[in-house]
């Protein structure tokens, strides 16, 4: 088994202690005993039996899997003795605040991909079939446990804990199956009315407060982030659809708290020292050179294997970072022309097979008009115009059958309107819509059923959703929730999808939830047949009066989102 393998089990760990260590660092197998021992010395055995008794069977279960880790590592799977040793002997604490999370869920994901139980002898077999028994049976114990509610929250917490940690190891072998599992747990423990008075309770402005103390409330409070940060580092990991999308929130309706990206909670964990159990927002590019950084983003998508592509405009070029925010590669885009004519990014889309779509705009004498490049990595697959009409075109998107979709604003007469307009593989116009429903469209998506989604403001600067067939034909609409948007050009929102749940992503600058400043409030709407439901939101670019230029969701449900600051060197792509 190669070294990092028992960096899964650091995770899952994680969820048993408040002390984080540093993932370069080795869990010693003495080292996990000791905490879970611990755990235990502090309970009082008569009340909270279920619970000691999971901390058991928890504990049986660590030692016969530890069994097989130690099996492998002596070298019958031809490791290198040697390094393995330095490297589960490294011992270096450092601060928990200096490790980047994402780059934990990163270093957890790269351990999980070499964590095989393949080629087991039958010693190995019998050690991995204890272990999985010993955890289903942790887990059970775990769960009478939490549904014992003469047990404090904090115990109940500790349960839940037991309880998903159990269910991720007890499926070692097939992690994703647990998940399931983890959000459950999540609802389960967000429902506690200790829990949710507590953050209601510490974030709500007055004097209504929870009839228990500042501390106990605090606790509370991060013990809660914790769970929910590595469930969230192990969806990350190995989540395949969306799941980061759906994760619990604590209460509902519009006062629902999200305990990941809140930036009230946020606060408190950094007042507690344990800032890292939120999700903080990561600028791709943000550790690399700086001509891989981006200067002026234009445009986001993603592709099926978590890439970020990003059209930078003063570049003029279209940079690709990876699902952690690393640059991969750049090409130019348009990648040669007459250097007399002026041309820059306008948006960016992906299809199926991963090729990249540019909208190009080119000054031409006095009227634009404008290209679309395909591109498979670095080459050009093809490239063709839209028609040359007196408009503007700003966004574009692909379909399910790789049509090319843009919204433009079209001077008609006396006044401007909008529409979209469709286009084929090859670059043949086919046909347009929208002009009866649309007066100055923003942003446009697909949903996974195929229908049209189109994101449009109205004179009062209020923003509707228009849901077109994949025919062209008018569906229905509805409002985006009503935000203090500052109403010029440069505050324009953005529009995505995530197809796998049809779920609607909207990007809207605006006030902040406080009333203190500005911020991007990224809202995700539900979308079932006809209706729709704000299912939750998330505020960035805290304090900042930005526009943005574009946002997406990768397969595992992060979102990046292109912002445009006027203030020089603050203008990037963020990921959350």
């Amino acid at each position: 088994m190669a070294p990092d393998g028992k960096e899964l089990l650091e995770t899952v760990f994680g969820l048993l202690t408040k002390k984080v260590r540093k993932t370069k660092e080795r869990m010693l197998e003495e080292d996990v005993v000791s905490e879970i021992e611990s755990i235990k010395f502090q309970l009082d055995a008569l009340a909270k039996s279920h619970l000691l008794t999971s901390i058991t069977l928890f504990k049986e279960g660590v030692l016969s899997l530890f069994k097989i880790l130690d099996r492998k590592e002596r070298g019958d799977y031809r490791m290198e003795t040697a390094q393995l040793t330095a490297d589960l002997s490294a011992e270096n604490p450092k601060d928990v605040s200096q490790e980047s999370p994402t780059g934990l869920s990163s270093t957890f994901y790269r351990g999980l991909q070499d964590f095989k139980l393949e080629n087991l002898d039958e010693e190995g077999h019998r050690a991995l079939l204890t272990a999985k028994e010993d955890f289903h049976q942790a887990r059970l114990k775990a769960t009478e446990a939490f549904n014992n509610e003469s047990l404090s929250t904090l115990n109940r917490i500790q349960a839940t804990a037991i309880r998903v940690a159990a269910k991720i190891l007890e499926n070692v072998d097939h992690p994703q199956e647990a998940l399931a599992v983890c959000k459950l747990s999540l609802d389960d423990l967000h429902s506690l009315k200790r829990v949710q008075e507590s953050f209601s309770g510490e974030l709500t402005k007055g004097f209504r407060r929870p009839l228990f103390g500042k501390e106990e409330r605090r606790q509370i409070i991060a013990s809660v982030c914790q769970m929910n940060r590595v469930i969230y580092d192990v969806m990350s990991m190995i989540g395949k659809s969306g799941e980061l999308l759906s994760l619990p929130l604590i209460g509902e309706g519009k006062d629902a708290i999200n305990p990941l990206h809140d930036s009230r909670v946020a606060e408190i964990l950094c007042r507690l020292d344990m800032e890292q159990f939120s999700v903080q927002p990561l600028t791709l590019g943000q550790q690399d050179e700086k001509d891989n950084q981006l200067k002026i983003p234009q445009g986001i998508a993603a592709d099926s294997q978590g890439r970020i592509i990003v059209g930078d405009e003063w570049d003029c070029n279209v940079k690709v970072y990876d699902g952690f925010g690393k640059f991969q590669y750049s090409f130019p885009c348009p990648p040669s022309g007459d250097p007399n004519i002026v041309s820059s990014i306008a948006d960016i889309a992906t299809d199926d097979s991963d090729n990249a779509y540019i909208l190009i705009e080119v000054e031409k004498s006095t009227m634009a008009y404008y290209q679309v490049y395909a591109f498979t990595k670095q080459a050009v697959l093809q490239c063709f115009s839209l028609k040359e009409e007196p408009r503007k075109v700003l966004r574009m998107t692909l379909n399910k059958e790789n049509e090319v979709l843009v919204i433009a604003d079209v001077l008609d007469q006396s006044y401007t309107k909008s529409i979209v307009e469709v286009y084929n593989k090859a670059g043949q116009f086919l046909h347009s819509f929208g002009e009866q429903h649309l007066k100055c469209s923003q942003d446009l998506t697909v949903a996974g059923d195929g229908r049209i989604l189109v994101l449009d403001k109205d004179d009062d600067c209020s923003l509707t959703i228009h849901v077109f067939l994949p025919n062209g034909k008018h569906s229905f609409q509805f409002n985006v929730d009503k935000q203090e948007e500052p109403c010029n050009q440069r505050s324009r929102p953005s529009i995505a999808c995530y197809q796998a749940l049809n779920n609607v992503v909207v990007a809207v600058p605006c006030k902040n939830s406080m009333g203190t400043g500005h911020c991007v409030k990224i809202t995700v709407y539900a979308l079932k047949d006809d209706r729709h439901e704000s299912v939750r939101s998330i505020e960035l670019a805290a304090n900042e009066q930005v526009s943005t230029r574009g946002i997406t969701v990768t397969f595992k449900g992060h979102v990046a989102v292109a912002i445009l600051d006027r203030s020089e060197g603050n203008s990037r792509a963020i990921f959350v």
